[in-house]
């Protein structure tokens, strides 16, 4: 019987510029249980934490083994990852993608295995490579706050915070974007690339607002975008509404007390990681699945945040 594995640890070592991946072979264990492998974009945010273990839970109670791995923001390297597990004989592939498009030639391999495919939080280009898609409803998680926006203010100058390579973080600057269309009381400045990371957040925003004083409004692809938005918003002591998606607790807490944060788009990480992994082992199963899971969002204001979790994800 395989050993129960939660966490599978990856040894990164530098040499010549270059990265070598580390792995222990779990090809030879016993095929008496399922082996279940999964490749987050970045474990080191609590958000993909909070779905890993919801998966980890699952596989656990039945007695399964999962390897879980951090692609580190880096698309070459959970690509590797991926053909890693490909030759560890998994029965599962779950994959939270880096990039849209770089990871395909791997899931095309994981696909020639006929290992099933299970994409959580964020999608790729091609629909064809996975067997299920498990997202919250992003685009309209952009509609929301542009909604929210439009209530709370008669015009206002946005600045957005993107992430170009990850398709939920550009379904919901869409939506965001979609609604304001048309609306040319409302004016997008700029759109910088943050990827998503508290720091580069801060460093772009405070670049930008040293040279522009006369924005509004942040609208930034996550809380943690926000967050670093935020930390240059008051730096320069500046009155700037700044809204993310994520429902994360940091913004929760700053909802109560901060009057430069106005919202924050919901998702449930936990569930992300549940449906995950009943749909996937579904796909084990050979039963039915519904192709596109799509979770809704909930908008989190500073009126209604006391009916959330506020220390804790949904």
């Amino acid at each position: 019987m395989r050993a129960l594995i939660k966490i599978m640890v990856v040894i990164s070592l530098m040499f010549s510029g270059l990265i070598f991946l580390s792995y222990t072979d779990y090809s030879k264990l016993s095929q008496q249980n399922f082996l279940i492998g999964a490749t987050y974009m970045e474990l080191d945010k609590s958000f993909f934490q909070v779905i890993n273990n919801e998966i980890s839970k699952a596989v656990q109670a039945k007695g399964d083994t999962i390897i879980t791995l951090d692609g580190c923001l880096d698309s070459e390297r959970q690509e590797e990852e991926i053909y890693y597990l490909i030759n560890q004989n998994i029965d599962l592939l779950i994959v939270n993608p880096v990039d849209a498009s770089k990871i395909e030639p791997a899931l095309q391999a994981a696909k020639a295995a006929n290992i099933p495919i299970v994409l959580v939080d964020s999608t790729i280009s091609d629909p064809e490579l996975y067997d299920c898609l498990v997202i919250s409803n992003n685009y309209n998680a952009g509609i929301s706050c542009a909604k929210h926006l439009t209530a709370t203010l008669d015009q206002a100058n946005i600045l957005i915070l993107e992430h170009q390579q990850v398709i939920a973080a550009t379904q919901r600057i869409d939506g965001f974007r979609d609604y304001l269309a048309g609306k040319n009381q409302y004016r997008i400045s700029a759109a910088l690339d943050c990827l998503g990371q508290t720091d580069r957040a801060y460093e772009l925003t405070s670049g930008y607002l040293q040279k522009n004083r006369n924005i509004d409004v942040i609208m930034a692809l996550n809380d943690t975008a926000a967050l670093g938005a935020l930390a240059a918003v008051e730096q320069q002591g500046l009155n700037i509404q700044v809204y993310g998606v994520d429902g994360s607790p940091e913004i929760k807490k700053l909802l109560l007390s901060n009057p430069n944060i106005m919202a924050t788009a919901s998702q449930s990480p936990q569930q992300l990681g549940k449906q995950a992994i009943a749909n996937g082992y579904k796909l084990i199963y050979n039963e039915p699945v519904i192709k596109d899971f799509y979770l809704g969002t909930e908008l989190i204001t500073r009126e209604n945040v006391a009916q959330y979790n506020i220390m804790g994800w949904q």
